[in-house]
């Protein structure tokens, strides 16, 4: 995980800006069970002053969830959201993003201003060591 933000912060440096604290960014909370801390980092609240838009755009951003195991932490679920929120009201926390389209189900091709949006929760799948998202049936639609 600290890899990936040093690539982030490179790249930000690569356009001549300067990466502030990646704090704002990151989802911390036990995604797989074990115990120990698992990290979410969503691009869509990293601040790279001077290229405001380097880590987002209209496809959304990228998040990438780091999950701990017995040889360090590995990537788990990666993909662009239009929002990753951490809902921690429940007894284990749970990874909310926002996504469009197929995603939520649409089978239609639509423009952007017709696109069908919803918030999926991330669910840890043992048999395949990753997360992935819950059943369509528990998403939540957007207006």
């Amino acid at each position: 995980m600290q890899d990936h933000l040093k690539s982030l912060s490179l790249m930000c440096a690569e356009v001549g800006g300067r990466f502030l604290d990646p704090a704002s960014a990151m989802r911390v909370a036990d995604f797989n069970g074990d115990g120990r801390a698992d990290y979410g980092v969503y691009q869509g609240e990293l601040i790279c002053d001077g290229a405001a838009s380097l880590y987002g755009g209209n496809a959304g951003s990228p998040l990438t969830v780091f999950v701990s195991g017995p040889a360090g932490y590995k990537e788990a679920w990666g993909g662009y959201v239009y929002a990753a929120n951490l809902d921690k009201s429940a007894a284990s926390a749970k990874l909310w993003v926002d996504v469009a389209g197929a995603n939520c189900g649409s089978t239609a091709k639509r423009s952007f201003a017709t696109e069908v949006f919803c918030s999926r929760g991330l669910m840890w799948v043992p048999a395949k060591a990753k997360l992935d998202f819950e059943p369509l049936a528990k998403m939540r639609k957007m207006q």
